[in-house]
């Protein structure tokens, strides 16, 4: 058994996104992800839309409350659900979603996720300038997969583009 206090876990600061406190690694957890997020009025848990298509993801807002743009696998909509404090919301591996504070206020979460990294990041198609609209050998027009600085089909495995192109 292991125990922490959340607040002395150092932040991790990220790249186009807020700060995370690593709570499961601090904890020593290895077969679970355990995140928390304090997000400021505007603040995102990511720089875009995403999905993990080998990790499904929970987020339960303790405090204010987080706007998430999602789509669903097997949806062509992207929808906008609000979550507020005392409420949580399940992302199924493959939905792409990206979680912000639409508020005036702060909001804070956990983010929980199994397994607890993901080898298998993807993002919608229409969102990856210069990347095509679909797959140009096999049509597949959901998302792409990010390997190495490059995007690939997930259905083919199909070279998109770099990440710099």
């Amino acid at each position: 058994m292991n125990r922490v206090r959340v607040d002395d876990v150092d932040a991790v600061d990220l790249p186009d996104a807020a700060p995370r406190r690593e709570v499961g690694a601090a904890l020593g957890a290895t077969d679970v992800a355990l995140n928390r997020y304090t997000l400021g009025p505007g603040e995102a848990l990511a720089d875009t839309l995403h999905g993990h298509g080998d990790q499904e993801e929970v987020f339960v807002v303790l405090d204010g409350a987080v706007t998430f743009e999602a789509r669903p696998l097997g949806d062509e909509e992207t929808v906008d659900l609000t979550v507020a404090a005392g409420e949580a919301v399940r992302f199924t591996p493959g939905d792409l979603q990206r979680g912000r504070n639409a508020s005036d206020r702060p909001a804070t979460l956990l983010a929980i996720g199994a397994p607890p990294g993901s080898d298998d990041l993807r993002f919608p198609f229409d969102r990856l300038p210069p990347v095509p609209d679909a797959c140009p050998d096999c049509d597949h027009d959901r998302d792409a997969r990010l390997d190495d600085e490059r995007f690939v089909c997930p259905g083919c495995g199909a070279d998109l583009g770099g990440v710099n192109d």
